[in-house]
């Protein structure tokens, strides 16, 4: 009789572990309804007194888990061969777009309002000042903000 309790038990704990490597919800639901009918078994078979003092362990260990998982396990070796410590060295992160500001260029895809616009041989993504800018308008960069590059038809070009 006991044996069955402590089945769901292993059952519902093992696949709490596992939600923690299949991430989505749904063996972890498994788990706890495995431990809640572990609890309910106990129940019916031991009476409350029991249940009760399985369900606090059961409320205790998943705590527990809990805690350790968000708190020790990232230090742990284990842990850090699931954390990423590579920092992106891509060029386009290392140089600010602020050398565009005052720049024309030639829209390349209409920006309706966002396109693409070519500058001194190099596509970017920059959104307009609102207006429709067909593909082949000539542009000014007027604003840079982070990786907003914003542009308004160059009125100066013929």
């Amino acid at each position: 009789m006991l044996f069955r309790s402590a089945i769901l038990v292993v059952a519902g704990a093992v696949f709490l572990g596992l939600e923690f490597f299949v991430p989505g919800g749904i063996v972890g639901s498994i788990g706890l309804g495995l431990l809640l009918a572990a609890t309910i078994v106990t129940w019916d078979l031991f009476g409350p007194g029991p249940a009760v003092l399985l369900l606090v362990g059961e409320v205790v260990a998943v705590a527990a888990g809990a805690y350790w998982w968000f708190q020790k396990f990232p230090e742990s070796r284990l842990g850090r061969t699931f954390a990423t410590t590579a920092t992106v060295e891509d060029e386009t992160f290392r140089h600010s777009l602020d050398p565009l500001l005052g720049k024309s260029g030639e829209v390349v895809a209409p920006c309706h309002p966002a396109g693409i616009v070519e500058i001194d041989g190099r596509r970017h993504d920059v959104v307009s000042e609102g207006d429709y800018l067909p593909a082949g308008t000539a542009v000014r960069v007027v604003a840079v903000e982070g990786v907003r590059v914003v542009v308004r038809r160059d009125s100066t070009s013929p």
